[in-house]
């Protein structure tokens, strides 16, 4: 790949960059405690947010490339304009903030806060409408899959966890045993899951059979919580059980999931 444009943003190190659906703006938040937004073609910032007391540790912008949601201000998210910076509205959790997941009906969001809690806020009503701990450590990485159905986080544990998102319920662990997990998604069916590890190990997970599409020479086992107590220890193991492994979860793969 050619590099065709390179600009200076900050000072600091950046942790998060998210670019327009059209690329022509590049939103980034970082140590410097502020939001940048970034015209692409030239270089030139357009807009500044200084409104933080911390550094900007995650940030989501919306679908409608709208609104910016952030962390950095200790217990409080808060969420601003993109087209003049102007707060437009905030929520305060019971912990630290320090990850943001922005459900794919715009009306969700989800926030891990530093002691390993999740919490689920209607940003429509303020309200927060569901909080359970995740983690034991810190969680360092969220994604809801497209239906809005379940939530996936990853810990600097290494493992990466299943929840469904209207219940707080563990539906089953995947445990890589690689390191902290950085960074998770869902394609667009809903039933895959991607995840890459602080070493440089990558996963693509098939969460409808159980299988483990890619998984390099990894050591690796996937925990189902339920009334088996089989647990796969390899990648054999785990191919010969796709039957079993999160068969539970099948109910959360709808129309609604495949759609997006």
């Amino acid at each position: 790949l050619d590099c065709v444009q390179q600009f200076s943003v900050s000072d600091r190190q950046l942790f998060n960059l998210h670019l327009s659906p059209n690329g022509d703006l590049l939103v980034t938040g970082g140590y410097g405690r502020k939001i940048h937004v970034m015209d692409t073609q030239t270089g030139h910032e357009v807009l500044r947010i200084d409104d933080f007391k911390q550094g900007v540790e995650d940030l989501v912008v919306d679908d409608t490339f709208s609104r910016v949601f952030a962390v950095g201000n200790g217990n409080d998210v808060r969420w601003y304009s993109l087209v003049n910076g102007a707060m437009l509205g905030s929520l305060r959790c019971d912990g630290r903030a320090i990850g943001l997941a922005l459900a794919p009906d715009q009306i969700h969001l989800i926030i891990a806060t530093y002691d390993g809690y999740i919490e689920s806020w209607n940003i429509e009503t303020s309200k927060r409408e569901l909080r359970f701990e995740a983690h034991r450590n810190v969680i360092t990485s969220l994604a809801i899959s497209p239906g809005n159905r379940l939530l996936a986080t990853g810990g600097d544990d290494g493992a990466i966890k299943l929840w469904d998102l209207s219940s707080g319920d563990n539906l089953a662990n995947i445990l890589a045993r690689q390191g902290e997990v950085p960074y998770l998604a869902f394609e667009p069916s809903g039933h895959i899951l991607q995840a890459t590890f602080r070493g440089g190990f990558a996963g693509i997970y098939d969460l409808l059979y159980g299988n483990m599409l890619i998984a390099g020479n990894s050591e690796f086992h996937i925990q189902r919580l339920g009334p088996s107590a089989s647990t796969p220890d390899n990648i054999a193991s785990v191919r010969a059980w796709s039957q079993a492994i999160l068969k539970m979860t099948r109910r959360y793969f709808t129309p609604a999931d495949k759609g997006n």
